[in-house]
């Protein structure tokens, strides 16, 4: 999600591709009852919509949050799930255990003691 729309600042087309996946996965989160998945996705989207120039500094640490909440939420799903939906949030899984990764990476550009 973060990928190639984070630079030091968050253009508005950036935030609003960002808003839509977050609010996407807010369906998602009331449906398996995953009230931390839903409280991080919203808190990213209030941020995501306030006023004025938005750092991927300010914005990165709850999006990690998210997508970690995502990742966990799914594997949960996966392990009680079988065939072929067993194998989509599998996939779920990986996609936002990278993203977070991912976020990780853009935290931790220009800290030495940051880990990677």
């Amino acid at each position: 999600m973060l990928g190639s729309v984070m630079s030091s600042s968050i253009p508005p087309d950036g935030r609003e591709v960002l808003r839509r996946a977050l609010a996407d996965l807010l369906p998602v989160a009331d449906a398996l009852e995953a009230r931390a998945l839903r409280d991080a996705a919203e808190a990213c989207i209030v941020v995501l919509q306030s006023p004025g120039r938005l750092d991927k500094r300010t914005l990165a640490p709850l999006l990690k949050l998210t997508h970690e909440q995502a990742a966990e939420v799914f594997r949960q799903g996966a392990r009680e799930s079988t065939g072929a939906f067993r194998r989509k949030l599998e996939r779920s899984v990986a996609r936002a255990e990278a993203e977070a990764a991912s976020v990780q990476r853009v935290l931790s550009e220009g800290d030495p003691e940051a880990p990677s």
